[in-house]
């Protein structure tokens, strides 16, 4: 990952590991089902996570 893709991940695992396992995963594949590829959806999530 690039840093600020990586800052990204850490971010996201950090805010998914506060919800319930189903619903942190539903939450995720909801999120990826609506960019085209990855790098598109960290872009996307890295201003909605603390700390990104």
């Amino acid at each position: 990952f690039a840093p600020g893709e990586l800052a990204a991940v850490r971010a996201l695992r950090r805010a998914l590991s506060t919800r319930d396992g189903h619903g942190a995963l539903q939450m995720l594949l909801d999120r990826v089902r609506r960019t085209p590829d990855n790098a598109a959806f960290l872009r996307q999530v890295r201003p909605t996570v603390p700390d990104a």
